[in-house]
């Protein structure tokens, strides 16, 4: 696992869509305006979908609590990087071209499985709530604004 610049934070914050179903956003409380979710990897969850699973457990944590606004101060890459076959696909025989012809026998030659890199997103982050004036940071939104964006 690594550490994550500031500047990923205000990504997750900047790129807000609505959740994937089924997958759940664990909160850990630290103390009564700090708590660390984390966004397991899940088969299949792309990037994009567990930033809004984070950022939709963020702002409602923040609002379960009182709070108006909620602050990422710790971003830790929790994904996993897994290796799937793809089963062979037909093909046809290339050409010297460089294009593709269909045999003349009308068989066309079959391909073994390939073998590519497949990247399940997930997250684990300190997450500070706030009331009032809200700090000048990149990291830092409004929860019922971002909640509002998620749905």
């Amino acid at each position: 696992m690594k550490v994550l610049i500031a500047g990923v934070a205000a990504a997750m914050l900047a790129t807000a869509t609505a959740a994937y179903a089924g997958v759940q956003a664990k909160v850990e409380s630290i103390d009564p305006a700090t708590v660390r979710i984390s966004v397991p990897p899940e088969k299949g969850l792309k990037l994009d979908k567990m930033r809004a699973i984070f950022l939709r457990a963020a702002s409602q944590e923040a609002l379960d609590r009182g709070y108006e606004w909620f602050q990422i101060i710790e971003v830790v890459d929790n994904s996993r990087q897994r290796t799937v076959e793809r089963p062979g696909m037909n093909s046809a025989v290339s050409s010297a071209g460089g294009g593709y012809t269909p045999l003349r026998s009308g068989l066309m030659l079959t391909a073994g499985p390939e073998k590519v890199q497949v990247v399940d997103s997930g997250v684990i982050a300190v997450v500070t709530f706030g009331r009032g004036q809200r700090p000048e940071n990149a990291n830092v939104a409004d929860a019922r604004e971002m909640l509002a964006k998620l749905r």
